[in-house]
């Protein structure tokens, strides 16, 4: 049997460790361990009160392709900029193009899985934050759903 490499995504060290390869690599073309000036080029040390990097990975929902989406829009917009190096406010702007990103997203896996459901995601922009079961289903019902159909989804 052959070996397999196995990656867990729920440890946000590796998330960490892939993404900070990734950019020594495209910065050195090394593999070697991880520069150090180099990396302290990229971006700001600390936003919002954590190290910038803790910050994607907490936000990218463990999802490696979500946090290079992350730092690609933060990146897009420090190059764009003019920045040197990514700024509290183009982190900002980049989660802003990131969560809209997700939202589009996430409307087509639900209507991929559920088709009646298509544009519900869009229902929960002005609502709170937490729900209820019994809050959720009435909601999900408000758009034209049956009580069956608001329960699968």
């Amino acid at each position: 049997m052959a070996d397999r490499a196995s990656l867990d995504w729920s440890d946000p060290d590796l998330l960490c460790e892939l993404l900070k390869r990734r950019i020594v690599f495209s910065l050195t073309g090394s593999t070697a361990d991880q520069d150090a000036v180099a990396w302290a080029q990229v971006c700001i040390s600390h936003y919002s009160g954590e190290p910038w990097l803790d910050f994607m990975v907490t936000r990218s929902l463990m999802r490696p392709r979500n946090l290079l989406k992350l730092f690609r829009s933060s990146l897009g917009y420090a190059i764009n900029l003019g920045h040197s190096r990514i700024e509290p406010d183009d982190i900002a702007r980049g989660l802003r193009t990131y969560a809209q990103d997700l939202v589009i997203e996430v409307d087509r896996e639900l209507g991929d899985v559920f088709p009646q459901a298509k544009k519900l995601v869009y229902e929960f922009s002005e609502e709170n934050a937490e729900f209820s079961h019994d809050e959720l289903s009435t909601l999900v019902q408000c758009v034209g759903l049956d009580p069956a159909s608001a329960e699968r989804v």
